[in-house]
């Protein structure tokens, strides 16, 4: 496996060593420094803090949706849904978005499954139950108590969210994240919701605007040039120049996991992937630890083909 050494430096990436900030250090520090350097994620790629196994779950009624991925409680706690997120779009589909949820959630009596001790701004990342849901679209079944209809599957099916697994929450989530995530091919292969031609949601690897779309959930296809490996993390680089290319980076503690999902990191040179992940901007576009679940094989997505 190759453990990249190049001749130049470009901003945020070294090409003779390895950058940590802005410090560019000898190559030889390389399997030292980078298994600290890969955990500077920013906030909004953090998962909540893995709960041993989270509270128990219990029952509330819903006031609002507040986002399209968070309700409050008429007791006033905000809960996030877990195992899904919207890609980032204009501010109307976000906020149609976010009546979706709401007509769906409000005014419902629930049964809450935390799957994570709250975050740090107090919301409960949980699977959500709806008494009575199945005039609305709901999956029955999928998630709390026998006969609930798990909220989140609905509005993935419907394509009003993604599926987004979280390594944090999985250990907790009794296997609905497995269901949130068959919940979504329905709405991808009839093209429903986001998935409609449309809404471009998946990005080409190659385009060289991906850098712009920094701090954004984004899908990216692309051809897999190469794999590296530094230390405790695997690179997969979408471009002969994979300090300027598009890179997704992987951690060794994730390798088993991906593998449970047919993904073999190692060996995934010269296959057409999907990734979704936030971008960063690192002289190139990356996204950095992608967990299991965020990756899979191209001919499996090919209901949205990139532009």
């Amino acid at each position: 496996m190759t453990v990249f050494s190049t001749k130049s430096t470009f901003a945020g990436r070294s090409t003779d060593g390895v950058s940590v900030g802005r410090t560019i250090l000898p190559a030889g520090w390389a399997l030292l420094v980078l298994p600290v350097a890969v955990l500077a994620v920013p906030i909004s790629a953090r998962a909540a803090e893995p709960a041993p196994c989270a509270p128990a779950a219990f029952a509330a009624k819903v006031s609002s949706a507040v986002s399209p991925t968070e309700l409050m409680l008429e007791d006033g706690r905000t809960l996030r849904l877990a195992g899904v997120a919207l890609p980032s779009l204009p501010p109307a589909a976000t906020e149609r978005a976010r009546q979706a949820l709401d007509a769906a959630a409000a005014g419902r009596a629930a049964r809450i499954t935390p799957v994570a001790s709250a975050d740090r701004w107090g919301r409960i990342a949980a699977h959500i139950s709806l008494d009575g849901a199945a005039d609305r679209g709901g999956i029955p079944g999928a998630a709390g108590e026998p006969g609930g209809h798990d909220l989140a599957s609905a509005l993935v099916s419907d394509g009003i969210l993604i599926a987004f697994p979280e390594a944090a929450t999985v250990p907790c989530d009794g296997g609905t994240g497995h269901r949130i995530a068959s919940a979504e091919g329905p709405a991808r292969e009839a093209r429903r919701g986001i998935w409609s031609p449309a809404a471009r949601m998946v990005r080409d690897a190659g385009d060289p605007t991906l850098p712009s779309a920094a701090g954004r959930l984004t899908l990216v296809e692309g051809l897999v040039q190469s794999v590296g490996h530094a230390g405790r993390t695997y690179f997969l680089n979408f471009g002969a120049r994979w300090s300027l290319d598009f890179t997704v980076t992987i951690t060794e503690s994730d390798l088993e996991g991906h593998r449970a999902e047919g993904i073999d990191v190692a060996g995934l040179a010269g296959t057409r992937v999907r990734v979704r992940g936030w971008i960063e901007d690192d002289g190139g576009a990356l996204i950095a630890r992608a967990s299991p679940g965020t990756i899979e094989r191209a001919e499996a997505a090919a209901d949205v083909p990139s532009p």
